[in-house]
């Protein structure tokens, strides 16, 4: 049962993940995704940070991408 709840976790993680990838590709809001004015560090709907400081290189770079976007480093948790 334990292996069970803990496969359910790991594909619901990784279910969110590639949404908020997909939001993130079109330009909308990794929470609400309502489309994004250019340039937004936060949605002018729900108000979500859409950035954060990378842990390598300490630029902003959007929240939900894998690797950050100037210095090419993992997102790290």
């Amino acid at each position: 049962m334990k292996k069970q709840l803990a496969a359910f976790k790991q594909r619901k993680v990784f279910s969110r993940q590639k949404v908020m990838l997909k939001r993130l590709a079109k330009g909308d809001c990794v929470v609400c995704s309502k489309k994004l004015p250019p340039g937004a560090k936060a949605c002018p709907f729900c108000g979500a940070r859409q950035l954060h400081a990378c842990a390598a290189c300490s630029r902003e770079t959007p929240i939900g991408g894998p690797f950050c976007i100037h210095c090419g480093a993992p997102k790290t948790n």
